[in-house]
């Protein structure tokens, strides 16, 4: 057999064994009647490798739960046997089955999910839409029935987005499902300047028809309400579809990615030191108006003669969407790029895998939602029961530790020590003007604070309350300075206070009967926390093992026997009032809506919405082609006569060029070695006649010492 570099299977050596025992009942008992203990095989030696055998490897059931548990939550196979090692007692060894059979089930699982995959994630939605009616999702069919798009946002998240539409981010990133849709998720900033999501969907392409169905099915769920600012990459299709669904909205690309690119295409030019690089980002930085920005970007390109380049080109004609001069009135709250959705996209990454199932990238997004409310309800925890720490004895800042959150009023507690880096003088003006002048030894800008007396007004040039929702340092230092004893209900935005947060039911709040939870989340968490205790005290025996295992197999029972009788009732129900209107529609690309009421008023006449055949029917989205350069470009096999074709002609086109005369290289000098002994050139050590003198001179003294001796 020829050794190959490809896998080979391993030859079952058959020895026709004839090493049987048969059991019958006799008289009501269980006897041998047949035992044969000869073996035609020599036994496995050593008791830890007969585990082994195929007959012996056998997965129980209550290890398969805890595996098919840990298998939801993507833990690695290693780690999943290291779990269910530590059930047993911590030695993989002692496990009745080996690594290989775990991966086996979790190929199995991951195959039962992938046949219906998009089908069980519309069952899924269904079910939650069932439990809380504000759920609303979306699904986008092509003609072969087969799902080419998705979108879902919860009923909690269209309660809140009211707060936090005024600043909202958009991007995509790939490699979250084995189809390639590319993940998006519309993101926002809470009262705890925390990211929350505000709608996912996983789209087929980047198209602007695609964004367009996206933007649109989200405001369907947000009832028309638009942002009011928007922030995404330097997307085309975007920018396209975000001026036709959102034409009122104010639309940033990231300064990042902009700035990235500029590096890139400019190169030596935006190095540390070149006189270039520092005119450049004095330009962007260093101006407070777009009059400003403009003059500076042409006295830059003249001076520097950069009039031709083609990217300095493009980045003047779209300086309306990323130059900050002309963000300067817009709330950006504490960010200029898109890295809170960057951010979100990369965490979400940890929690799936790039060839995950539709269904279970769902469920993880799931756990990314409720990790997320987690942390927000620790905020709101950390502020209840804790004090922050006053940096000063200022009134204004004890009204702003009780109005704001605690990750909000850091951010103002930093604003009131900056504030002391500066000095108000009153300028010769009309209206009452204060100039903040830096200390001696601070190397910061001046600014001028505006002061309405009457209307408690306050204008700085530097804009932070217009783009961040809190005021500046030098307005901190008017106030102080003119010994104001609060700051105006105006400058105090709700967003940020506590109030803001949108309460949400616990865990364990009850619904319309007494003891009874809410939906069926809380149901079945309620019950796997009882069972589970339940569990860990009948295991201790074997009587009271088996007692409560024969109790389950009963409620099993009589769970599956209402089950059934309840659906039957409900086909009853529909059979006596009939369907009015036929669910199929003939369009080409099938649309299937479910929303829930309006948060305010129930009664609100929902959008029409076209159903999908049925469920069961919906197939998987065809494997979408990835954005980038392909790794490998598989050339074009070409046949022979082609192939022959070619040599013929450039071994004709060599013999027509005329030959020329290749000029000889000079020979390398080598550098000429020396002797070690006297260092002179042209021989080594064993040739050297000073060597060979004084070998024989040494020889002569030695014989003139033996003589004497």
């Amino acid at each position: 057999m020829d050794v190959k570099d490809t896998r080979q299977r391993n030859i079952v050596l058959r020895h026709d064994c004839k090493a049987h025992m048969v059991v019958g009942m006799r008289a009501g008992v269980w006897t041998v009647t047949v035992f044969n203990a000869e073996h035609t095989h020599p036994m496995v030696s050593m008791v830890g490798r007969r585990r082994f055998y195929r007959s012996h490897r056998k997965v129980p059931e209550e290890d398969f739960q805890l595996l098919q548990t840990l298998h939801n939550q993507n833990i690695s196979t290693s780690k999943i046997m290291g779990a269910l090692a530590d059930v047993r007692g911590g030695d993989v060894r002692g496990l009745p089955y080996v690594k290989r059979d775990v991966s086996n089930i979790r190929t199995m699982l991951r195959e039962a999910v992938t046949l219906r995959d998009v089908s069980l994630t519309v069952e899924y939605f269904e079910r939650t839409k069932a439990e809380n009616p504000n759920f609303f999702y979306a699904t986008q069919l092509d003609e072969n029935n087969a799902v080419r798009a998705l979108f879902w946002v919860d009923g909690r998240t269209r309660s809140l987005y009211h707060k936090y539409k005024d600043c909202v981010f958009f991007d995509t990133t790939f490699c979250t499902n084995r189809y390639n849709m590319p993940f998006a998720p519309i993101v926002g900033i809470n009262n705890h300047t925390q990211t929350i999501v505000l709608g996912c969907a996983l789209l087929p392409d980047e198209s602007i028809e695609t964004f367009r169905w996206v933007f649109e099915r989200w405001m369907m769920a947000m009832d028309n309400m638009a942002p009011k600012n928007i922030m995404t990459d330097q997307d085309k299709a975007m920018a396209t579809a975000i001026s036709k669904v959102f034409p009122n909205a104010i639309h940033r690309c990231c300064f990042y990615h902009v700035l990235s690119l500029a590096r890139k295409k400019l190169g030596p030019n935006l190095r540390e030191g070149n006189p270039f690089a520092d005119a450049f980002y004095s330009c962007i930085y260093g101006t407070d108006t777009p009059e400003e920005f403009e003059l500076c970007w042409q006295h830059m390109l003249q001076v520097y003669e950069m009039t031709d380049n083609t990217h300095l080109e493009n980045m003047w004609g779209s300086r309306k969407t990323w130059a900050p001069v002309y963000f300067r009135h817009n709330f950006f709250p504490f960010t200029s790029t898109t890295g809170r959705s960057e951010g979100l996209n990369s965490y979400f990454k940890t929690l799936v895998r790039p060839g995950e199932s539709v269904f279970n990238f769902v469920q993880q997004y799931e756990l990314c939602q409720n990790l997320m409310l987690d942390r927000e309800d620790n905020s709101g925890f950390i502020m209840e029961t804790t004090t922050a720490p006053l940096w000063g004895s200022w009134s204004i800042e004890k009204q702003a530790v009780l109005f704001y959150t605690r990750e909000v009023f850091d951010r103002f507690q930093k604003m009131l020590q900056m504030s002391t880096g500066f000095y108000p003088l009153r300028t010769e003006l009309e209206e009452l003007c204060f100039d903040l002048v830096p200390n001696p030894g601070l190397d910061l800008r001046t600014y001028r604070v505006q002061v309405g007396l009457e209307e408690e007004t306050y204008t700085c040039g530097c804009n932070q309350f217009e783009m961040c929702g809190l005021i500046c340092p030098h307005i901190i230092r008017v106030i102080v300075h003119m010994n104001v004893r609060s700051i105006p209900e105006k400058y105090m935005l709700h967003r940020w206070s506590m109030a803001a947060t949108t309460p949400v039911p616990d865990p364990g709040s009850t619904g319309g009967k007494f003891g009874v939870p809410v939906n069926n989340t809380l149901k079945y968490n309620s019950l796997c926390r009882k069972l589970n205790s339940l569990a860990a005290d009948s295991c201790i025996a074997d009587d009271t093992y088996a007692i409560v295992l024969d109790m389950v197999d009963e409620a099993k029972k009589v769970v599956a026997a209402m089950h059934r009788a309840r659906v039957a009732g409900q086909q009853g129900q529909g059979e006596e009032h009939g369907d009015a209107t036929d669910p199929r529609s003939s369009n080409v690309h099938h649309e299937q809506q479910q929303h829930g009421s309006n948060l305010n008023q129930q009664q609100q006449e929902q959008p029409v919405a076209h159903e999908t055949p049925s469920n069961n029917n919906l197939r998987n989205p065809t494997r979408v082609k990835p954005k980038g350069r392909p790794k490998e470009k598989e050339q074009r096999r070409k046949p022979l006569v082609e192939l022959r074709d070619e040599a013929n002609k450039k071994r004709k086109k060599r013999a027509e060029e005329p030959k020329v005369m290749k000029e000889s290289k000079p020979k390398r000098q080598y550098r000429k070695k020396k002797c070690p002994f006297c260092n002179e050139e042209g021989h080594n050590l064993k040739e050297c006649e000073y060597m060979v003198l004084a070998k024989q001179f040494k020889d002569a003294k030695d014989s003139e010492l033996e003589k004497t001796v």
